[in-house]
């Protein structure tokens, strides 16, 4: 399924002219390189959305996989779905706009992240 969602993705990307690059991890250190040189992630990998989170990156993480949706719940994030039976052209782009729109801070992601935080804390006490 993997392999579909980000063909659907590029698909989208491509019809409204948004220049993209597609990046296979193969070594940790060079993943947070090339992360690091986005200004916005598409991924359909738990990991590259963690990884964005910690780094402050604009991501948009695949909804596929159930433990995706737990961490974007997790973090507050913008968790409209996006897999292969739900995912749409307008929605699609929407979420970029989204990503990348005044909403999307750094202090949004830090007051998101220490309310998971607190509620990961609450729940192993």
């Amino acid at each position: 399924a993997d392999n579909e969602v980000i063909q659907i993705f590029t698909k989208y990307l491509d019809e409204a002219n948004i220049k993209y690059t597609v990046f296979n991890h193969f070594d940790v250190h060079e993943t947070i390189k090339h992360l690091q040189r986005n200004k916005f992630v598409l991924s359909d990998r738990l990991h590259a959305g963690i990884l964005c989170h910690i780094l402050k990156i604009p991501f948009l993480l695949s909804t596929h996989h159930q433990k995706c949706i737990d961490y974007l719940d997790d973090i507050n994030y913008f968790t409209n779905k996006f897999d292969l039976d739900s995912v749409n052209r307008a929605n699609f782009i929407n979420a970029i706009e989204w990503c990348n729109s005044n909403m999307n801070t750094v202090e949004f992601h830090e007051k998101n992240s220490n309310k998971s935080l607190q509620k990961w804390i609450q729940l192993i006490n």
